[in-house]
Parts: structure tokens; sequence; C-alpha cells
């Protein structure tokens, strides 16, 4: 399911973004977007359970825009696939490229993206470790507030212009 924030109330700003360039418009509103999701993917990190770190260094944000509609993504991102050993005790610890250029060896590979979901929402067997939703829910104010000083600054501007 789909989390999102949509910016209602405050008629006076909404009036004067009409009056704007819809070119500076789109500009303002990624730029406080961008902004917002940094907040939440600071959280996210701060929350993530680390066993290896790997999830927790992949955590990264995204903004898209589709029809004039701006998105904030958060979580994971591609490329963080990391080699992992497991202990004696079976902790599992990353493999550096000292350690693997000794001849250590991998047991087995990890990649966020596709292990994510299980941490945040668990599985079958293992309850889960929610990491992202507290994150989004703790810093929905704060983003709507990013989000709106960074349309007012830009309606400003463009008075001032």
């Amino acid at each position: 399911m789909a989390n999102s924030m949509q910016l209602f109330g405050d008629k006076e700003l909404q009036k004067r973004l009409e009056q704007l360039a819809p070119k500076l418009e789109k500009k303002a509103l990624r730029r406080g977007v961008t902004k917002g999701m940094r907040q939440v993917a600071k959280l996210a990190k701060s929350n993530a359970p680390r066993e290896t770190g790997t999830l927790k260094r992949s955590i990264g944000q995204k903004i898209k825009t589709v029809r004039g509609s701006v998105y904030g993504i958060v979580g994971p991102r591609k490329g963080f696939k990391t080699a992992v050993t497991v202990s004696k005790r079976g902790k599992k610890k990353r493999l550096t490229k000292s350690a693997e250029a000794k001849g250590g060896t991998a047991t087995e590979y990890r990649d966020p993206i596709r292990y994510a979901h299980l941490v945040e929402f668990g599985s079958r067997s293992k309850s889960g470790r929610p990491f992202l939703r507290p994150a989004f829910d703790a810093s929905v104010d704060s983003v709507l507030g990013t989000i709106k000083s960074e349309l007012r600054s830009e309606v400003n501007k463009a008075g001032h212009a």
C-alpha cells in the first residue's frame, strides 16, 4: 500500500502558487519534497536494524515527477550487494575487500533490495522490525512544513522579481 501526503489548507499559499509559472512551481515542489524525503531517509537509517550494516547503507531517497505530480520514494537502493561470512557463533559479518583478498570466502551474498520488505513486515516464521513506516509517521509534519516553506520561499522570490 503506497503512502502519500497532500498539501491542503493555506488558501493564500495555494492562490499565489497558481499565479506562478508551472515550471517554477514544479521546481519548488521538487526541492521541497527532496528536502523532506532526506529527513525521512535519515530517520529510517537510524531505525534500521543492524546485522551487517548493508541495509542501513542502502537506504536512500528518489524523487519522481509523473504528469505534474511529484513523488518521493524512500527505501533500499540498488548496488549494495555485499559478501557476508557467518562466524562460529552464527553472527553474520560483512566480508571486507582485504579479507577477501587474503583468501576469505563469502558464505553468502546479501542484497537489501531482496530482503528489506521481510525486515519491515516479517515473514511466516519471523516477526517484522519496521523501520520505514515509523520513520514516515514520525516525520510527516516536519516534511509538510519543509515543503510549505520551500513553496513559500519560491512564491516570495517570484513576487520580488
